[in-house]
């Protein structure tokens, strides 16, 4: 219509131009122009073109029209085109082409029926403010090399996109506002690359009615899509409110977004697709459904991006896609801030992603994915979560302060993918701070959790369980947290090398059938244990129920190619680590498990099962492996040491088997089991604990081949422990090897070597009863065998030697059964306690024949017995059990004596059954040859001797079951009767048969005479009741007495001189308990041999009580005393014997020499020679001074130590006053001989008697002098003299006759009396001759007169020492003198 060319510039105003053939106006060759106003429609082309330099300038134009195209820039066209109205044109409402530069400013360009602005060709220009919208193709299309500027257009509700960069278009998009365009906003494809700077690109929709429906419905277009190898740079652009994605790039493009705002749109902020590798860097992503999503191999690098507040998250990577995701914030995302799933495998590093609703990072369904350096934290679900068969690789990450815990593993890890095992892992983290579990492995987990560190508040740190929840969970330190690692409901991790130390609770917790193993880790310091296995009773299946399970299985391993393995006891190991059949198993080996303040280090309890091996379990403030309730471990080559508690503690109901473990230093004991508790211990050793072994009430188990040394006690079985020992080696402990105590079941010892132990090799308390057998108790300090009061058992072919103690002690009330034992060289025993077994051994082999005696006819039954040849007796077979009621009442018969019936001639013995009286002592008649014949009915009622064993036997079964059952106590059989040949030789043991004192003191004296008649031959002292069986007195029973009869008041029996038991006095050797003043006080009260007298008086007297030198003088008097008060007779005398010759030596003259023998003192001729002594003390006429002392065989000091030991002068005149008040009381004339006998020594050693005996010759010489004055015719004063004298006689005597004194007879006899007294003071210094002396005065005395008197003065005696007594104390004195003379030791005491 209009050409304007070559510089025309022309005005155009408000013109139509139309129809034209060409444009409506063309501008070109440098034309100009002003075009305004003009109506430019329907022309053939464009309604306004420059070409070639044209520069029109164009304004407030309408072009439009059906054919045309509204404007046409090309060919290094430009101009300036402002408020144009470009519309309804049937091609593009600007085209732009070959390097053209126009400026377009405000214009509307819309409803176009191509594109609204069509740049191509290298077209450009500026387009500025413009509305362009309605379009039927894009608003603007940018291509082949075109490159515009697009600055603070409105591109909007166009029928495609509202931009298309495509075919290599760039240009310049700068503030623009693209919104609700029919396909993307910007969509850039094709290698075009152009530069997005601050535009707004906002909602986008279009609508298409789908097929079945009438009305049209949005179809979701993003306000960014990048693909098919697009490129472009976005920069500090809003892309909101989409109804689709923010940005989608897909298709290998690789666009860059930066500083982008991407927020509020329906779905994905930035959508990665099909191989796209966007740059997204430090963009604000934020309120969209997903922030960036990667899917089908797309690679974005995400990097300093803040991706926030989303639905359901920060980051998706699904499909194949991977990406790099480096320096991002992810936060406050509505559901998980990473999800990666169906093979996704981004890189994500140096990522904070924190405080979601839910999940940190989820991987699942074969995701998997390198997460390094990031922090993950403060989510309300799990900060990572992997599940589902995903594999993915997590490290080097801070994740902490989640609500339920750092990291959740659920059927994840094990994926065999190409045949190639991958698995999650899980490595070089720290974990802290979670409110619920650091890390989790669930149903079907397995991962590998290596070298992390997981600290701070968790409940636990590591926790696993599920229906094969498996992993390995290596190297990683766990500290601070409640428990460190907790297995349960099926999982059966590999924990191994981790460090797990300062739980507040358990370090390892297994429970509720969780299984596995747990390998070389160092667990320290928790607070309750360092292991806990608590497992859980087997509920028993239905028998269809476990054939369909067997089935299953058997299918799903055929379809593997593999067996099933059958198990025959109920659990079947798979591989390493799991129990098929569902019970709570743990392998725990190689760790190093120490401290720890709780009750214990490792627990295994309810029905847990597993491996314990090889582990140090050390330092533990309570006990260190403690199996509970029906666990049932076994634990091989531990060591176990220096805990609070016990070593290992077995638990009510635990089981378990120990092998080769070292448990040593522990506060409790080495291992202890609890009640109701059965495990097996064998080769372990036990070591330096307060026990070795305890098995506390009603304990078992069975315990062979260990070691258990330098404890406090070896073993100790507590009241109803059922424990068997076999061929344990307990040596050396500071206490007993083996203690068994109280009431129970009975336990067994068999083939132990028990030795070098500080206490007992075995003390079995009262109640107990072990069974002994076949063990070793050797050089222990405290004696073999201990039994107490109540003890029972059975000690069979045991091997007691070379103890310090006894042998064999078993105290009173004590009822062993003891066979076959060989008791030897044990220090204490001498061969009584091997004499004591064999005896209680001939019982229980029912060997033993007990023979009762009346107390009054034992001294007639010992002589049968002493002398040489055998005679006929009769006795009884005992029972085994010794529970019998014997011959004869108790009381008149109290001890009896058990004869070895294997050696007497039981088969000529003559048997009679229980209830039969035979009265073989009126029946029985024996023969000159030997023959026996019997007479009356008894040889009608003879049995056999198997007939009376089989009684015995059935009467011992009764008993038993009355024992085990209760009910009504059977009646012990009566005594039956065999008649055999024996003698002394035959007998083995002595026994009582009550528990009354005085029984048991006539048992001690029988013991210490039969000793004393065959040479020393020990024999032991046993206690047969009917009630109580047969049972060793044991040693502390009698010592108990005798201590007792030692005290002050004694036994208060024992002053009853008319007791039924004769006393015998007793053997003090066998108590050398007894202090020699406590033995001589039992002298006193009971009587002690003339041998243990004597070595009773020699160590008092050399081991004194205070620091001054004992007195022999004042001693004998209190030994005297006490004898007096207890109306000991014979004891008193038995005193004086022992102690005169050492009182009599210190004063004996030395051997006579012609210098020194004593000149006689002139005796008138007319004295008679003294007459001689009864027979009964016969002694010659004239007893002259010995030449030298003889002493005792063995004395107890040597003469000249006399004034040392003795007190002196001054302690023999006290110990006579002592004598004196003794004399005072009441006493018998018997008893006042020993005590006047022992007044007289000592007035003799202390001098009295001299200077009495002198006063009293010049006494008799003054008499005589007065009486003699005149012989021939006696003065009248001398008559005066003697009638006075006689008066005084009389009213002294009563029976003094005066013509005695008239006629001189009594001047003769008392002339005669002063001779002799010359006598008795001329062997003043020989206390021999002395004592004869007076024996051959007091022989001349026939009734009470002057010389009785002056003699009781002499001898320090007053007037209740009649003539007889008198004469009594001198026999007693001449008895002494002359065993001394015969140098014969005193023979043994008659009974008294």
């Amino acid at each position: 219509g209009v050409l304007i060319t070559e510089g025309a510039h022309p005005l155009l105003l408000e013109n139509m131009l139309r129809d034209g053939g060409d444009a409506g106006v063309l501008v070109h060759e440098e034309g100009r122009g002003c075009l305004v106003g003009n109506n430019v429609h329907s022309n053939a082309t464009y309604g306004v073109a420059a070409l070639n330099g044209g520069c029109p300038a164009a304004s407030r134009n309408w072009l439009h029209g059906r054919r045309q195209g509204g404007l046409l820039v090309d060919d290094a066209g430009g101009g300036e085109y402002f408020r144009n109205e470009v519309e309804g044109n049937a091609k593009s409402g600007v085209t732009l082409r070959g390097a053209c530069r126009p400026t377009l400013r405000a214009n509307r360009i819309h409803h176009g029926a191509d594109s609204g602005v069509h740049a191509l060709l290298g077209g450009g220009g500026m387009l500025e403010g413009n509305a362009i919208y309605a379009n039927a193709q894009a608003g603007v299309a940018v291509e082949s090399g075109a490159a515009p500027t697009l600055r603070r257009n409105v591109i909007y509700d166009g029928l495609q996109s509202g931009v298309l960069y495509f075919d290599g278009g760039m240009g310049t998009m700068e503030g623009n506002e693209v919104y609700n365009n029919m396909d993307a906003g910007v969509q850039i494809v094709e290698s075009s690359d152009p530069t997005l700077l601050r535009n707004t690109l906002r909602e986008q929709r279009r609508e298409e009615v789908k097929e079945g429906h009438s009305k049209p419905s949005a179809v979701e277009v993003a306000c960014v899509w990048v693909h098919s190898s697009g490129r472009g740079t976005l920069t500090d652009n809003d892309i909101r409110d989409s109804f689709h994605h923010g940005v989608v790039v897909g298709q290998d493009a690789a666009p860059l977004l930066q500083a982008n705002r991407v927020h509020n749109n329906r779905r994905t902020g930035v959508f990665v697709q099909d191989g796209g590798a966007p740059t997204l860097l430090e963009n604000d992503i934020f309120r969209n459904t997903v922030g960036v999503e990667a899917v089908d191999d797309a690679a974005p690098v995400v990097r300093g991006n803040t991706l926030h507040r989303h639905k359901l998250g920060g980051v998706w990577v699904h499909k194949g896609g991977g990406g790099t995701y480096e320096g991002n914030e992810m936060r406050e995302n509505g559901k998980a801030a990473v999800r990666v799933w169906d093979h996704g495998n981004p890189v994500l590093k140096g990522n904070l992603i924190w405080g979601g609703r839910t999940v940190g990072l989820l991987v699942y369904e074969f995701g998997k994915g390198h997460y390094v350096d990031n922090e993950i934290h403060s989510h309300r679900s799990w900060n990572i979560e992997v599940k589902r068969n995903a594999f993915p690789l997590i490290e080097r990450n801070k994740i902490h302060s989640s609500a339920y815990g750092g990291v959740y593993c659920h059927g994840g890890g094990g994926t065999h993918l190409e045949s190639e095992e991958v698995r999650f892992t899980l490595k070089d983290n720290e974990i802290y701070a979670n409110t619920g579990i650091g890390v989790s492995i669930g149903d079907d987990g397995s991962p590998l959790v290596e070298g992390n560190h997981i600290h701070t508040g968790h409940t636990a740190a590591v926790y696993v369980a599920g229906a094969s929840a498996r992993g390995v969970v290596a190297n990683n330190l766990l500290e601070g947290n409640k428990d460190g690692i907790v297995i349960r409901e099926g999982g059966a991790p590999r924990v191994e090398g981790n460090t797990i130390r300062g739980q507040s609770r358990r370090g390892v917790f297994v429970t509720a059938r969780g299984q596995g193993a747990v390998l070389r880790n160092a667990i320290s310091d928790s607070g309750l244990c360092n292991v806990e296995v608590r497992g859980e009773e087997r509920r028993a299946a239905e028998p269809e129920a476990e054939a369909s399970e067997l089935n299953k299985k058997k299918a799903a391993y055929a379809s593997l190619g593999m067996l099933v393995p059958l198990s025959t006891d109920g659990v079947v190991i798979a591989g390493a680590l799991t129990d098929e059949s569902g019970a709570t198993t743990v392998t725990l080996r190689l760790n190093a498990i120490s401290g720890g303040g709780g009750p214990c280090s490792v627990l295994l309890t309810d029905h847990a099962k597993g491996f314990v091996k090889e582990n140090s379990i050390r330092g533990a403030a309570g006990d260190g492996l403690v199996i509970a309730h029906g666990a049932d471990p076994d634990v091989v080559g531990n060591t176990v040491a220096d805990c609070g508690g016990s070593g290992v503690r077995v638990r009510a109901g635990g089981k378990g088997r120990l092998q080769n473990n070292v448990v040593s230093g522990h506060g409790g004991a080495g291992v202890a089991v609890g009640a109701a508790s059965e495990p097996d211990l064998r080769g372990n050793r036990l070591k330096a604990s307060r026990h070795g072994l305890l098995v506390e009430e009603g304990g078992g188990g069975h315990f062979s081949a260990n070691t258990i040394e330098a404890n406090g006690c070896g073993v100790r079985l507590l009241a109803g422990a059922t424990a068997q020992l076999r061929a344990n080696h307990i040596a050396g402990n500071g206490g007993a090897g083996v203690e068994v105590s109280g009431a129970g079941g009975p336990c067994l010892l068999v083939e132990n070597e028990i030795h070098a132990n500080g206490g007992a090799g075995v003390a079995v308390g009262d109640g107990a009863h072990p069974l002994l057998e076949k063990n070793g108790i050797r050089d222990n300090r405290s004696g073999g065998v201990h039994l107490a009061a109540g003890a029972r058992g059975k000690l069979l072919r045991n091997v007691i030697e070379r103890n310090a103690g006894r042998g064999l002690r078993v105290e009173a009330g004590a009822a062993p059964v003891l066979g076959e034992n060989f008791v030897q060289s044990n220090e204490e025993d001498g061969d009584e306690a091997a004499a004591a077994a064999a005896a209680l051994s001939l019982i229980h082999r029912h060997r033993a024949l007990a023979k009762t005696v009346r107390n009054s006819d034992w001294l007639s039954l010992l002589r049968r017995l002493k002398a040489s040849g055998r005679f006929r007796t009769s006795a009884s077979l005992l029972p085994p059990s010794g529970h019998m009621h014997l011959y004869g009442r108790v009381r008149p018969g109290a001890v009896g004596l058990i004869f070895d019936g294997g050696a007497v001639d039981l088969q000529h013995a003559l048997c009679w059954p229980s209830g039969v009286f035979a009265k073989t002592e009126h029946h029985l008649h024996v023969g000159a040859d030997g023959t026996v014949t019997l007479s009356g009915p008894c040889r009608l009622r003879l049995s056999s001797l198997e007939g009376l064993r089989a009684a015995n036997e059935e009467a011992d079964r009764r008993h038993a079951v009355w024992q085990h059952a209760g009910g009504e106590r059977p009646e012990p059989s009566l005594y039956n009767e065999v008649s055999v040949e024996t003698s002394g030789k035959d007998v083995a043991a002595i026994f009582v048969r009550s528990h009354e004192e005085r029984h048991l003191v006539l048992a001690l004296g029988l013991r210490s005479l039969f000793r004393h008649l065959f040479c020393g031959r020990p024999l032991p002292l046993l206690r047969i009741t009917p009630e109580g069986g047969a049972c060793v007195v044991a040693h502390d029973e009698q010592l108990a007495l005798l201590s007792a009869a030692c005290a002050p008041g004694g036994l208060p029996w024992a002053c009853d001189a008319s007791g039924v038991a004769p006393r015998l006095p007793i053997d003090a050797s066998d108590f050398p308990e007894l202090q020699p003043q406590q033995r001589l006080a039992l002298h006193a009260s009971l009587g002690l041999t003339q041998a243990s007298l004597r070595a009773s008086l020699a160590e008092a007297l050399s081991r004194p009580a205070s620091d001054q030198p004992a007195a022999l003088a004042p001693l004998l008097a209190s030994c005297l005393v006490a004898a007096a008060s207890s109306g000991n007779v014979a004891s008193a005398r038995e005193i004086v014997r022992v102690s005169a010759p050492l009182l009599l030596a210190s004063v004996a003259p030395p051997p006579a020499t012609a210098a020194t023998a004593p000149v006689p003192a002139p005796v008138p001729a007319s004295a008679p020679a003294p007459a001689g002594r009864p027979a009964s003390c016969s002694h010659p006429g004239s007893c002259p001074p010995l030449a030298e002392p003889l002493l005792p065989p063995q004395p107890l000091a040597p003469s000249n130590a006399y004034a040392e030991w003795s007190g002196g002068g001054s302690s023999a005149l006290e110990s006579v006053g002592s004598l004196q008040r003794a004399c005072a009381t009441a006493r018998s004339d018997a008893m006042l001989v020993p005590l006047g006998a022992q007044i007289t020594l000592a007035e003799f050693v202390s001098g009295g008697t001299a200077r009495r005996l002198d006063g009293a010759c010049e006494w008799i010489e003054e008499w005589l002098r007065r009486s003699e004055a005149d012989a021939a015719c006696p003065s009248p004063a001398s008559l005066a003299f003697r009638f006075a004298s006689w008066l005084e006689a009389r009213r002294v005597d009563g029976n003094s006759d005066w013509l005695s004194f008239l006629t001189g007879r009594a001047l003769r006899n008392r002339r005669h009396f002063l001779s002799q007294l010359y006598a008795l003071r001329r062997s003043a210094s020989d206390g021999q001759a002395y004592v004869a002396q007076l024996f051959a005065i007091t022989s001349r005395l026939r009734q009470p007169c002057l010389r009785l008197r002056i003699l009781q003065q002499v001898l320090g005696l007053d007037e209740r020492f009649s003539r007889d007594i008198v004469h009594g104390v001198i026999c007693l004195a001449c008895d002494v003198v002359e065993s001394m003379a015969t140098r014969a030791p005193s023979r043994e005491p008659r009974p008294h």
